[in-house]
C-alpha cells in the first residue's frame, strides 16, 4: 500500500490518501527518502484497504500510481 502521510496530515487525512498497490512490483529504495512505519500505523491503514478483488482495471492503475510514485522519488532524489 502507499501511504501520501506528510507531517501536517492526520490519519484521518491519511486513511482517505491510501492507494492499494497489491500485486504491484515491490519497491527497493534507500532509507534516508522514508521512515519506517510503525505497527500501529501498518494495522490501521491496513485495515482500510477493501478485500482484494482481482480486477485488471485496478491493477493497471495501481501500477500507473507507483510509476508515477517512483519517477516522483527520482526526480526528487536528483535535486
Amino acid at each position: 500500500m502507499l501511504v501520501n502521510f506528510a507531517e501536517k496530515n492526520t490519519y484521518e487525512k491519511a486513511i482517505k490518501n491510501i492507494e492499494d498497490l497489491r500485486f504491484t512490483s515491490d519497491l527497493l529504495w534507500n532509507t534516508q527518502s522514508f521512515r519506517p512505519v510503525f505497527d500501529t500505523e501498518y494495522i490501521n491503514f491496513s485495515c482500510q484497504l477493501p478485500e482484494f478483488e482481482f480486477d485488471d482495471k485496478k491493477l493497471l492503475n495501481a501500477k500507473k500510481i507507483l510509476r508515477h510514485f517512483i519517477q516522483d522519488l527520482w526526480s526528487f532524489n536528483d535535486k
